[in-house]
């Protein structure tokens, strides 16, 4: 039979043994992909300056300078800054105090993409946010200041992250110093000196209010990183994919052919040749093969017979039968692409003809070499 002349370098263990470390290595390589995305997403994707840890001062202000009797307090509590206040306003009278934490340094926070901070309250209100480039040893009013309308607190610590874009400049320093806002163009936050939570806007006159807050700080998302994980996996992907396509082309069979004594086999060489480089073709036939060579059916078939018993039509079936089987050990494509490959227009045909050749469908086979 034709298998006499075909010599495949592994046997079906080794193949299935390869296909399973290959499996392994994929998997291997995945995980350790996302254990390390996993690690630098939650360690080091993102950048951060605590003003908590910066050398500070402290400092008070409220509207007791306008002839107001709002009082206001600060202490430390662990890594806590408890800040509490009483509003007591006034006829006529903005009622107001200010905690201020003001950098014995300036700090460059233009690089930097939010402000973060972890706050709660006595009850649940708003507060105002400032910060502050220069305050002026002889004035309660902030130059180029911005701020911005806290979000909603409550009663339990949460996390708040505000965009540094969204901040604006202060109306009230707008107005005191008749500054007409266009003129003033984009907010330059290389010079920051100080840092400013104001009384809740809705805070009742009276009522002790009491506001904690740690964790403040500056943020950066770095960005670089995450397209160098993209861009491996994609590198990764398109690799086994290339692969994969590698695997389905279809192969010129390597055949070895036992010499008959006195016979000549030079043209049967030729033929035998043609066929393992030409079997995937759809439309390869006797009288196709014989115009490509130049000779006649009666000498192409005369060769063929002269080592084997095999037909023409029998020959070309357990070639393209045999990568056939090479497919489907070592790919996932469907069985209707692999006899496309293997120059099966048919599906039927093929799967008729594949079950003549093994006595196994092409899907049985499949399944019994992978647990092989």
């Amino acid at each position: 039979m034709l298998n006499d002349y075909f010599c495949f370098c592994e046997s079906k263990n080794r193949i299935s043994m390869k296909r399973k470390l290959k499996m392994t290595s994929r998997v291997v390589f995945i995980c350790t992909w996302l254990a390390a995305f996993l690690v630098f997403h939650l360690k080091f994707s993102h950048q951060e300056v605590l003003v908590d840890e910066l050398p500070q001062t402290y400092r008070f202000y409220s509207d007791s300078a306008f002839g107001g009797s709002s009082v206001c307090s600060h202490h430390q509590n662990g890594d806590t800054t408890v800040f509490e206040y009483v509003l007591a306003q006034k006829k006529n009278q903005y009622a107001f105090t200010n905690h201020v934490a003001i950098l014995k340094e300036p700090i460059d926070v233009s690089g930097f993409d939010a402000f973060q901070y972890t706050l709660k309250g006595g009850h649940p209100d708003k507060l105002r946010l400032f910060l502050v480039m220069e305050i002026p040893e002889d004035s309660l009013i902030p130059t180029h200041t911005i701020e911005y309308l806290l979000k909603d607190y409550t009663t339990a610590f949460e996390i708040h992250t505000i965009a540094l874009q969204d901040f604006k400049y202060h109306d009230y320093w707008i107005d005191t110093q008749n500054i007409n806002e266009k003129e003033l163009g984009p907010f330059n936050f290389a010079h920051m000196k100080a840092l400013v939570f104001g009384s809740a806007v809705n805070a009742q006159i009276g009522r002790k209010e009491k506001i904690e807050f740690h964790s403040v700080k500056f943020i950066k998302t770095l960005i670089w990183p995450y397209y160098f994980f993209s861009g491996v996996l994609l590198l990764m992907l398109l690799y086994w994919w290339l692969k994969k396509r590698e695997r389905e082309k279809p192969r010129a069979l390597t055949v070895k052919f036992k010499p008959v004594q006195n016979q000549d086999t030079n043209q049967f060489s030729s033929v035998m040749q043609f066929m393992t480089n030409h079997y995937m073709n759809p439309l390869i036939s006797v009288s196709f093969v014989c115009d490509q060579l130049g000779i006649s059916e009666a000498t192409l078939n005369s060769e063929i017979n002269k080592v084997s018993s095999l037909t023409f039509k029998v020959l070309l079936n357990q070639l393209r039968i045999e990568e056939a089987k090479r497919l489907l050990l070592h790919t996932d494509s469907k069985i209707s692409l692999i006899a496309q490959i293997v120059g099966y227009e048919n599906v039927t045909h093929f799967n008729r003809t594949f079950k003549k050749e093994t006595q196994q469908s092409p899907s049985a086979y499949r399944t019994t070499a992978q647990h092989q």
